[in-house]
């Protein structure tokens, strides 16, 4: 039987038992996201402060990823397709697109409505509704 240590009373995070990263890198990855700074620029600029190079920045960002997966949040989103707590969260750039809206406030299409969309036309009648997303 294989095992893979993962204590993380000693601030580690065994990844693949090849690559572990310490709890302080992991939390402050999150952080820094939450600022909207991505994981690679995080790694860029340790990178210029520790005059090291990361080898495999992906594998950091899939360790990371790994880290979250494991560690318990307190989620406040819905998704109008998944309802509370989706299973899929999107980081980085798309989060963008993410924002509270409730279900209840859509409108139903109407009964003769053939399923064609005019996506020009859609985006023209809802931008004063959703003004506030883009300013």
């Amino acid at each position: 039987m294989t095992y893979r240590y993962q204590e993380w009373q000693d601030s580690l995070h065994n990844f693949d038992d090849y690559s572990v990263l310490t709890l302080d890198l992991c939390i402050y990855l999150r952080h820094n996201l939450r600022n909207n700074v991505s994981v690679f620029k995080v790694l860029s600029a340790l990178e210029s402060l520790w005059k090291v190079t990361i080898p495999a920045r992906d594998t950091v960002l899939y360790a990371y990823s790994h880290f979250e997966a494991l560690t318990s949040h307190d989620y406040s989103f819905s998704c109008v397709c998944c309802g509370y707590y989706p299973s899929v969260v999107v980081m980085d750039l798309h989060k963008k697109g993410v924002f509270n809206f409730p279900v209840s406030d859509i409108k139903d299409a109407p009964e003769n409505f053939p399923g064609d969309v005019n996506i020009e036309e859609f985006w023209d009648s809802i931008q004063d509704d959703f003004s506030w997303l883009c300013p």
